[in-house]
């Protein structure tokens, strides 16, 4: 009985201690060429590194083909605030974005940039713990063109402790229920 206990103490304690690392190497759009490159890692007592999953162009449209039907975005979207979700604590410890675009608009592609960098600012200006200045670097080029294009590049590594992680599936439970 008391082996039982401490074998799930032992566990409890590895479950708080340990944190999922997403990196995502490479995401690369420009028309119809997608790339694709994100891993998922279970990082346990920051020096034990499980690789859970990897994700490239193929498996994410599968994935998004089988379960957009599954899914009721609208019941979950009623139920979850936008507070709820910043008690996940999400750390992000890389940035690299690279974003050039034209719209059908010299007036639109003008004015768009500076709420882009805003947006990106507002958002990862709450999730960056400890800025370096190597690590995170955003660009936006706007191309004057009367057309439409999109060319984006970005690379970042997301993680998030895995106890928040259980704490937003109960939160999230509860609501939906």
């Amino acid at each position: 009985m008391i082996w039982a206990f401490l074998i799930f103490f032992i566990l409890i304690l590895l479950i708080f201690f340990s944190k999922i690392k997403i990196v995502i190497n490479d995401i690369t759009y420009m028309k119809e060429e997608k790339n694709i490159d994100i891993s998922i890692t279970i990082v346990v007592l920051n020096f034990l590194s499980i690789r859970l999953i990897k994700f490239d162009k193929e498996k994410i449209d599968k994935l998004l083909k089988k379960s957009m039907h599954k899914m009721n975005i609208t019941k979950f979207r009623k139920k979850i605030r936008f507070e709820d979700l910043k008690s996940l604590k999400v750390n992000v410890k890389k940035i690299r974005l690279y974003l050039e675009y034209s719209t059908n608009s010299f007036f639109l592609t003008t004015y768009i940039t500076p709420f882009i960098s805003t947006v990106i600012g507002i958002i990862y200006g709450g999730l960056i713990k400890d800025f370096n200045e190597r690590d995170y670097y955003y660009k936006i080029n706007p191309i004057y063109l009367k057309k439409q294009y999109l060319y984006m590049k970005f690379e970042s590594i997301i993680e998030v402790r895995m106890w928040n992680i259980i704490n937003m599936i109960l939160l999230f439970r509860r609501k939906i229920k």
